[in-house]
């Protein structure tokens, strides 16, 4: 995905690209979810950051980010949690979303935001009908995968 995304928005030489993934390949340090892990910064704040399983791509996460937690008296003790798409409950492929426990901030994507979508019955229901009409029609149905998350 990375690479595809270098070459939709910064360039198509591929020579830079294999430059940026070298080092993207250096920087990259594996985490496992559900675990805290301290994260060493050049501030006097100790900070640690969790991931949760988000339920939108296979593997995405949202990031719970403590700073000042371990000074329990802290008045600037914040818990931040930052996130992409979350997705939905009872998919086949994907776990449900754990909710955070709690959030000083949160910072989150919406991209449906203002949108009530049908139930997965419901949904279910109308692809049954596409498909019935299609056949007898001797037609085609056609389904646009315009995302990762469509495909899945």
């Amino acid at each position: 995905m990375i690479e595809d995304s270098l070459k939709v928005g910064v360039t198509r030489e591929q020579a830079l690209i294999n430059i940026c993934l070298k080092l993207l390949q250096k920087l990259i340090v594996p985490l496992e979810f559900n675990q805290w892990h301290k994260v060493n910064l050049s501030c006097e704040s100790e900070t640690k950051v969790r991931f949760q399983r988000a339920g939108h791509v296979l593997g995405s996460a949202y990031v719970e980010i403590d700073i000042g937690q371990y000074q329990k008296q802290s008045k600037s003790a914040k818990r931040i949690v930052f996130s992409g798409d979350l997705g939905a409950p009872y998919t086949p492929l994907l776990p449900t979303p754990k909710p955070p426990y709690k959030a000083d901030v949160l910072v989150m994507e919406s991209t449906y935001g203002d949108k009530n979508h049908d139930g997965r019955k419901q949904r279910t229901k109308k692809l049954k009908q596409v498909i019935e009409k299609a056949v007898s029609d001797n037609g085609v149905v056609l389904i646009p995968a315009f995302s990762i998350g469509r495909t899945q």
